[in-house]
């Protein structure tokens, strides 16, 4: 049977079976579910969620192997990652930081799912770092892969016997506790390791002091106690990628530098420009268990932000990057996507909160994000230093750019277009994007562009006519009323409302859904009712249809409607479904029309032909590597930098 695969944690096939369902998708429930299950020693909680790791891996091992099912519809890999993404936020004390610790338990994971009989390092290290793109984390280096090996006992070609480089750390982990001054421990890491060396290992085993460990480092080497700056930051290893010492306000000027602290997956938008003298970001976006882009010395010395659209993936470490990052400056958008973007940051308090009132430290969290927002206009550039950047319709949702980066140079401009994500073809609610003139396109030296369906024939999107002809045959053929459509809440909320307009429907749009679709200013027909409050008082014969966040009936009034109301009304699911949420657990038992903002695999090739002569950094894209990296596409790592 399934528990039988489950040995260390086969007491929690049950729990892990409800998160498969979706059961548990809130992190409030997770922890008491979490306090409710056998566990050893003093720290319950941490000790219940290892436990439930391990045991999500090793059926994750035997699905695998066997090709097996241990939870239905929902992969156990799925399931893992799903268990580690709820379990980052839960501190065993206040000293604690369980999202690094969850972040090493999947190195360790990686490597029990990709090892194979007589892999050398180098093999294993290859193929851990896909496996760890394809879950959203940040690539390993060859150290870990080789200390992870070590610890469950894995024999590898070329791998060392020993635990060196880990040793050093948790010698000077000891001192700290035995309260030895942290900079002279932290002194003989950088110069035992280099400080890039160790700050991969410290942000693993005393991820509390990981900014301490930096701050050190950055102090020491500006205020000259190692030596002349530059070369004391080449000598203790405080350089980027390239090489290049970490020194702020240091800035590239006649070449072109960008990073990407997103990396290549869905979750986390975010790509770094440096050239012209300048330094931007475009996006920064956290994923549904608050993950945010790599940090690095370079997220803490910016110049501008630049946002392309208000869903969270985009827009989801702003926070972060006011608080944990110290920005001060301002982000640029779109004056739509500013007016969603409130509501969104609004809408994310309180759901960490669990109420519907914002304390007033998350008033005034929210104010200062918003304080600092600046409008764009579409086809009119905005300079930041000696930069242009110029906004262009990307197509996506309501106030979605694409943007244009132009830098002066000895012979021409370096062009970089930066795309967000895109849609060349029109939709119901929202124009196709728009591109700079031929002449310009053919200039252009880079291009980042999103491929959330590059490559794919396998789930085919609709739009338009044919996503209302779709969805009319389907509420045609229901025999009960009202049918239940759960949606996200900017772009597909406004594409359904859109498709049903002026039909014979009465068609009732619910919570964040309707206050994003009054945001956009999108004018709805008589037979559509926004209702922004009060929906937990909507009558079973209000309305026909219900079109209500969130789309994966996790929470608010999809989930009001489906399972608490009583009245056990027919689904039509709208896109695309999260594993782990109650959506996808039910995706065998209900419709979809699958409805997405994207472009289709056709017209993003098309898209992608446009610009002949550019680099092509592929972003945003869940695909398998090789048809991408076959077709020209570079997939950039988290911590790399290229020049172009």
């Amino acid at each position: 049977s399934a528990t039988d695969v489950v040995r260390r944690g086969h007491m929690f096939h049950g729990f892990l079976s409800r998160v498969a369902n979706g059961d548990i998708t809130d992190p409030r429930a997770f922890r008491r579910e979490l306090r409710s299950l056998p566990s050893r020693g003093t720290r319950a909680i941490t000790s219940a969620l290892f436990d439930a790791l391990y045991g999500a891996l090793q059926c994750a091992a035997w699905e695998q192997e066997t090709t097996a099912s241990v939870f239905g519809s929902t992969r156990a890999e799925d399931v893992m990652l799903i268990t580690a993404g709820l379990g980052r936020g839960i501190d065993a004390t206040a000293r604690v930081d369980q999202g690094a610790h969850v972040s090493h338990f999947l190195v360790h994971a990686a490597v029990v799912l990709c090892t194979r009989d007589g892999m050398n390092l180098d093999e294993l290290l290859e193929a851990v770092d896909a496996r760890l793109a394809a879950w959203g984390e940040v690539p390993t280096d060859r150290m870990i892969v080789a200390h992870a090996a070590y610890n469950l006992s894995i024999t590898l070609v070329g791998a060392p016997g020993n635990d060196g480089d880990y040793e050093i750390i948790r010698d000077g982990r000891a001192q700290l506790a035995r309260h030895v001054s942290p900079f002279d421990v932290y002194r003989s890491w950088w110069e035992t390791l280099g400080w890039r060396r160790a700050d991969m290992l410290v942000r693993l085993l005393v991820p509390d002091h990981r900014h301490r460990f930096y701050a050190a480092a950055r102090d020491a080497v500006h205020a000259g106690v190692l030596g002349e700056p530059a070369d004391a930051a080449v000598r203790i290893g405080f350089v980027d990628a390239r090489g290049a010492p970490y020194l702020r306000g240091q800035r590239v000027r006649d070449e072109i530098v960008l990073r990407f602290p997103g990396g290549a997956v869905i979750g986390r938008s975010c790509t770094m420009y440096e050239g012209g003298g300048q330094r931007l970001l475009f996006d920064i976006g956290g994923d549904a268990y608050d993950r945010f882009p790599h940090w690095s010395p370079e997220m803490e010395d910016l110049d501008a932000v630049f946002i392309s659209h208000a869903h969270h993936d985009h827009i989801g470490g702003l926070f972060h990057l006011y608080t944990d990052l110290g920005y001060r400056g301002v982000w640029y958008a779109d004056q739509i996507t500013i007016a969603c973007a409130h509501l969104a940051l609004q809408d994310a308090l309180r759901l960490q909160t669990g109420t519907d009132h914002l304390s007033g430290a998350g008033e005034r969290l929210l104010t200062q994000v918003m304080d600092r927002a600046r409008p764009l206009t579409v086809n009119r550039g905005v300079r930041v230093g000696n930069l242009t950047v110029t906004p262009f319709d990307a197509g996506h949702v309501a106030g979605s750019l694409q943007f244009l980066v132009e830098a002066p140079a000895a012979e021409r401009p370096h062009r970089v277009m930066i795309s967000g994500d895109i849609n060349p073809v029109p939709s119901l609610s929202v124009s196709a994007l728009t591109l700079p003139p031929r002449a310009i396109l053919d200039q252009i030296d880079v291009l980042v562009v999103e491929g959330t369906n590059a490559f794919r024939t396998d789930d085919p999107v609709v739009g338009g006519s044919a996503g209302q002809d779709e969805l009319f045959a389907l509420l045609n053929r229901q025999e009960r009323f009202p049918v239940l459509l759960p949606v996200m809440s900017l772009g597909r909320a406004q594409e359904v409302i859109a498709s049903l307009g002026g039909t014979r429907w009465r068609v009732g749009v619910f919570g964040l859904a309707a206050r994003m679709t009054e945001a956009i200013g999108m004018r709805v027909p008589p037979n559509i009712s926004l209702v922004t409050t009060g929906w937990q008082h909507t009558t079973r014969d209000d309305f026909d249809v219900l079109v209500a966040s969130a789309g994966g009936l996790q929470g608010g009034p999809a989930r009001h409607f489906w399972q608490e109301s009583g009245w056990e009304p027919p689904i039509i699911f709208t896109g695309y479904l999260f594993p782990g949420t109650p959506a996808h657990a039910l995706s065998d038992r209900y419709p979809r029309v699958r409805f997405s903002g994207h472009a289709s695999a056709a017209s993003w090739q098309e898209y992608c032909d446009a610009f002949p002569n550019a680099t092509r950094f592929l972003v945003h894209y869940p695909g398998a590597h090789e048809p991408a990296r076959s077709a020209g596409f570079v997939l950039p790592r988290v911590d790399s930098a290229y020049v172009v």
